[in-house]
């Protein structure tokens, strides 16, 4: 596949037009008859301004009311919202600056007394700041506003109204070709003419600042162009023109994953709209539609996880560990380019338009879990699809309840999976990386001893969360004949000579996780490491106590794999972390530094895999 051209850089978040937020995306109806006094000077002007504006990047102007396609790395949805930032601002003023003062204008009577109505007639001196940040056009349109209020949307209420004239409107036809001509003769175009309808208004206003006339021209075209061009729809050529751009650009494989809204126990991977409902998939999981295929959940409605893979061919493997129900099933796409979303919701934007953005056959992979679980959180997809001739549906897998109840088949016996009671873990701060260890037989003094921190020097434990993870630290709670240590983002206590010592006289076990999906659970007794890996285990453990922790807990399947861990630790020291216990760590307010590590590994201690040796 060809390689994806470098995106164009889009438009950062900035206060453009200036003015009461929202302003840029409405367009004053301008006063009778001026629009109509303009056309000769527009018709007689708007070749030289056009031919002098560069098309780079008046592209990202013209793409401004294109459809939301976050496959298209053009246009991030930040630039529909913003418009245009300083930079372009100053970009287009170096390249029209020696251009605005030689349009010559015959302005009309009736353009006068509206444009001059407008400037402030007061007496009183009037003073502007600008930052250092700021483009020269964008502090003379603040200026403008202090002395002429209204003077801006005069302009933009023309422009619009110019756009749609019968005899300025067809010379704003764009004809075929790339996106990128097509965007920057649609954006370059509209700003010649607000450039023109600016120039003619200022001159007609004479407000006191026109001595430095291009940049509030340009400043004051930038805006009325950034009205009228969200207000218009993209020109006929745009659609096709950004099709074939993106079928050039399309990479495989690619994967992309997030949260889908579901209403009505269903979302879709599809092209447009969300289809009308068909009934319940014969095979208990997923039907085709026109352009994409519908899921059905087991939640009513939530945000649940999915995973979009898209391949060149089939996957060599069916993985039938991780999933209780697993179906390949063909669809036609029509246009390409399908989108995750919701009956009543789009899916976040880099799940839109992430399908092949070409016609065909699909083959598309469904994969579920956890739809028994009624929205307890484990509840998740994954979705693959690869280009393949139309053929008949294949299950690989049907073993969850809810399958069988669509499919009308007897129902298998409720399992209740442990790991689900930890799954309220993941909504902490414990959630994204950290360490739960628990130790018997040893009092706070002693475990915090072990991790080499002083048991008489408390800190506040907002202090340690302000540090942003730079130093280690541990966080301490007795419970139940036992001691509970947390580290947020931390992992001393998965480390060999930790546990030894905290273990010294009863036992201690630990679970680690942290952003790199890097995990290690960890078992001592008496003093002795008994075992320490990432799970799965690379072999069973030799410990009977350790085998016991870990039976049927499915360690092999990554689903809830710190859930699982967390259930590990509980068996093992027959005391288990809490909700409430976090609330208590966190209510009482401290904790305390571990001063036995070099302050060069504590700075990493985030994405460093902890001791798994046994014998160290």
């Amino acid at each position: 596949m060809a390689r994806a051209a470098e995106p164009m850089r889009a438009p950062v978040a900035a206060a453009w037009p200036v003015g009461a937020p929202g302003a840029e995306a409405t367009v004053p109806e301008p006063p009778d008859g001026v629009a109509d006094a303009l056309v000769e000077i527009v018709l007689s002007a708007l070749p030289m301004v056009a031919g002098r504006i560069p098309a780079t990047p008046v592209a990202l102007l013209g793409r401004l009311a294109a459809p939301a396609a976050p496959a298209d790395p053009l246009r991030p949805a930040q630039a529909r919202r913003s418009g245009v930032d300083h930079l372009l601002a100053e970009r287009l003023l170096g390249a029209l600056e020696l251009t605005v003062p030689d349009v010559a204008l015959d302005i009309p009577d009736a353009l006068r007394g509206p444009a001059r109505a407008r400037v402030s007639q007061g007496r009183g001196a009037v003073a502007g700041m600008s930052a250092s940040g700021d483009s020269e056009a964008y502090s003379a349109v603040t200026l403008l506003d202090q002395i002429a209020p209204g003077l801006r949307e005069l302009v933009a209420g023309l422009v619009g109204a110019l756009a749609e004239h019968e005899r300025i409107a067809p010379l704003l036809e764009v004809p075929p070709g790339a996106e990128q001509d097509v965007a920057a003769a649609h954006g370059g175009i509209h700003l010649a003419l607000a450039v023109v309808t600016a120039l003619a208004v200022l001159r007609a206003a004479a407000p006191p600042i026109l001595g430095a006339e291009p940049p509030v021209v340009v400043g004051v075209a930038l805006d009325a162009a950034t009205r009228v061009l969200l207000s218009r729809p993209m020109p006929v050529a745009y659609a096709a023109a950004l099709r074939e751009r993106l079928r050039a650009e399309y990479v495989i494989p690619r994967f992309s994953a997030g949260d889908v809204p579901v209403l009505e126990h269903r979302f879709a991977m599809v092209e447009g709209a969300f289809p009308a409902a068909a009934g319940e998939p014969a095979n208990g999981l997923v039907q085709a539609v026109p352009g994409g295929i519908v899921l059905r959940t087991g939640v009513s409605s939530a945000a649940v996880p999915v995973w979009l893979r898209v391949l060149s061919e089939e996957p060599t493997v069916v993985d039938l560990a991780s999933w209780q129900e697993v179906v390949d099933i063909s669809y036609t796409a029509e246009e390409g380019a399908a989108s995750l979303l919701g009956p009543a919701a789009p899916a976040p934007s880099h799940l839109l338009g992430q399908t092949p953005p070409w016609p065909g056959p699909v083959r598309a992979r469904v994969s579920a879990r956890g739809r028994d679980e009624h929205g307890d959180g484990g509840e998740r997809y994954e979705i693959v699809v690869w280009p393949a001739p139309l053929a008949g549906e294949v299950v690989h897998k049907a073993t969850d309840r809810l399958g069988h109840r669509l499919r009308g088949e007897p129902e298998p016996p409720v399992v209740a999976r442990p790991e689900v009671a930890y799954r309220w873990v993941r909504g902490t701060g414990l959630g994204p990386a950290g360490t739960v260890m628990v130790v018997t037989g040893a009092q706070q003094e002693q475990v915090l001893a072990a991790f080499g921190a002083d048991p008489a020097q408390p800190v506040p434990l907002a202090e340690l969360f302000g540090q942003a993870g730079i130093d280690p630290w541990v966080a301490v709670l007795p419970i139940d004949g036992a001691v509970l240590a947390l580290e947020y983002n931390g992992w001393q206590g998965a480390q060999g000579p930790v546990l030894r010592r905290a273990s010294a006289h009863g036992s201690a076990a630990s679970m680690y996780w942290n952003v790199n999906a890097l995990t290690s659970l960890s078992f001592a007794r008496d003093g002795e490491l008994l075992a320490s890996f990432e799970p799965p285990p690379p072999a069973p453990p030799g410990d009977p106590a350790v085998l016991a922790a870990l039976a049927g807990l499915e360690l092999e399947d990554y689903h809830d794999r710190v859930e699982k861990g967390l259930v590990a630790v509980e068996r093992f020291t027959g005391r288990g972390v809490r909700a409430e216990d976090v609330a208590l760590v966190e209510a009482a307010g401290i904790a305390y530094r571990i001063h036995g590590v070099s302050g060069s590994d504590s700075a990493g201690f985030l994405f460093r895999a902890p001791d798994r040796s046994a014998g160290s």
